[in-house]
């Protein structure tokens, strides 16, 4: 990375004022991605918006609130925050904490490798959803070599992941038998019009019908 004459109070490291303005739009992403609200962001200059999310990123991380940063950033709890800033400030980093920034391209992809990966050429295989669809964005950000973790749960994200999902289903579906199904985890009744926890879905994976 390279550096300039800008330095970070009592850190003795510098970062690069081109990275500047991408560093305030990470930490602020981050920010209400944890908080659920907007950052404020204080100062005219990129100088002084800097210093401005610096010092409240700082205050968070010294607060209990360090661990559910570092759990939107998946990065370990240990990392100092200089090692945050400088990893949210490398010029290839491309941070997602939305699943709206990702394209169905890019899941549909992750879910088909998921499915290879999981299945098995002599007998179908059940997976909870929850898990499939972790392995499937875990697929997606090392693929894409992405910074950031997106939850799988009972959350905002589901509904989008579910309709892509659901697309595979449709798309393997052969008739006499599917690649991939979705069922209820009891493996009893039809599945909701709207399931909203996927904990509660499998994905049954036949790797011929891929």
């Amino acid at each position: 990375m390279a550096y300039d004459d800008f330095s970070l109070d009592g850190h003795g490291k510098v970062v690069a004022s081109k990275a500047i303005n991408k560093v305030v739009s990470n930490i602020r992403s981050v920010w209400e991605q944890v908080f659920n609200e907007p950052m404020e962001i204080r100062g005219s200059s990129p100088t002084d918006r800097f210093r401005s999310v610096l010092e409240q990123l700082e205050s968070a991380l010294r607060r209990d609130d360090k661990g559910r940063i570092t759990e939107v950033l998946d990065m370990d709890e240990s990392k100092s925050v200089i090692d945050i800033i400088e990893e949210l400030a490398e010029p290839d980093v491309q941070l997602v904490t939305d699943v709206s920034d990702l394209t169905p391209n890019q899941i549909k992809q992750a879910i088909y490798e998921v499915a290879r990966r999981l299945g098995n050429d002599e007998e179908k295989v059940d997976v909870n959803m929850q898990v499939f669809l972790r392995k499937t964005l875990d697929q997606v950000f090392e693929t894409a070599l992405l910074k950031g973790r997106i939850n799988v749960g009972e959350n905002r994200h589901f509904p989008r992941l579910l309709q892509w999902l659901m697309e595979c289903e449709e798309e393997t579906d052969w008739g006499d038998s599917q690649g991939i199904h979705i069922l209820n985890a009891a493996l009893s009744g039809r599945v909701a019009r709207n399931p909203t926890n996927p904990s509660k879905l499998l994905v049954r994976i036949d790797r011929s019908y891929l």
